[in-house]
């Protein structure tokens, strides 16, 4: 899916519609800036990794609102410099590894989300306490690789069927 064809981004209305009305949806989003920000963040929501999905580079300035971690943590957990940072927001699309590491920290904070019922605090709190089935780690210190993205998502659907631990 190339950035010229942002337009073939309505194909997925349908699995849209039902995320924008969500609660994390909400949340997350309150801080985009214009249409096109909100079509790339639904598109990296929806992102399963079949394709390429061209991402302008501009929108990994928006990480830092969305997940409402300062712009050093972020290039924390992407595993990149701030250098590379500030030198992606100019280029016309994301590579598709930083494409595809957004994608996953999305998917996890909007996961994160529904499952504290919105209470971004809680989460937050969460992200940054130790956790018995993630090996007493916290998950804030796990967000830097995918292995422990998807840890992280198993422990955030443990909360959300009340298996705790």
């Amino acid at each position: 899916m190339g950035y010229r064809k942002l337009k073939n981004l309505e194909k997925y209305s349908g699995s849209y519609q039902a995320m924008e009305e969500s609660t994390a949806y909400l949340l997350l989003s309150e801080g985009l800036s214009g249409k096109r920000n909100k079509q790339w963040f639904l598109a990296l929501l929806t992102y399963q990794g079949s394709g390429t999905l061209e991402v302008p580079g501009s929108f990994i300035g928006e990480v830092p609102d969305i997940t409402d971690f300062p712009v050093q943590e972020v290039v924390e957990i992407l595993d990149i410099s701030r250098s590379t940072y500030y030198r992606l927001k100019e280029e016309p699309r994301l590579d598709p590894e930083t494409a595809d590491k957004i994608s996953s920290l999305l998917k996890l904070f909007y996961q994160g989300l529904e499952a504290f019922e919105g209470d971004k605090q809680d989460f937050r709190d969460w992200l940054q306490s130790s956790i018995p089935s993630l090996g007493w780690q916290k998950p804030l210190e796990l967000l830097k690789t995918e292995t422990g993205r998807m840890a992280i998502m198993d422990a955030i659907g443990r909360i959300e069927y009340g298996v705790y631990g």
